[in-house]
């Protein structure tokens, strides 16, 4: 397993209310998930996509990561991609692994692929992607929790 530092910055919100049904965006999401110092300032207009609420997934399989910018959005970039486990009795969500690091300009459409660790637990998990706004500020923003089996 992969972690960082920036990927446990707020792992105890996640845990105290999770996504429910549906493609994440950023503004339903502000104050019960994953969040960063600047979450407030942007993520507005972003959309994951995939892998959708409800979505199963396997062990050591691909998954498709999809995140929509409308073009009034206020972000610009695309800064990591990060798996997060969600926990039982709230206990704060366990980072997987960071699936992408880096920095890509985002115009409407990001796509990833990610494969899948092998050795993941079977259960219910969320895929986080963090982005830089034109004020240089960095949101978060989430997918629907989705199902991996073995």
């Amino acid at each position: 397993m992969h972690r960082s530092a920036a990927a446990t910055l707020s792992l105890a919100a996640l845990a105290t209310g999770l996504l429910g049904t549906g493609a994440a965006t950023a503004q339903s999401r502000h104050s019960a998930h994953l969040s960063s110092p600047a979450d407030d300032a942007g993520c507005v207009g972003v959309t994951i996509t995939a892998p959708a609420a409800g979505t199963v997934l396997r062990a050591g399989g691909k998954a498709r990561i999809d995140i929509h910018r409308d073009a009034a959005s206020p972000t610009e970039a695309v800064l990591s991609i990060n798996l997060f486990q969600i926990r039982p009795g709230g206990e704060p969500p366990e980072l997987v692994e960071t699936a992408w690091n880096g920095e890509e300009q985002i115009s409407d459409v990001f796509s990833f692929k990610d494969m899948l660790p092998s050795t993941v637990p079977a259960g219910e998990y969320v895929y986080s992607v963090d982005l830089r706004t034109h004020a240089d500020e960095v949101c978060r923003s989430e997918s629907g929790r989705f199902t991996i089996v073995r």
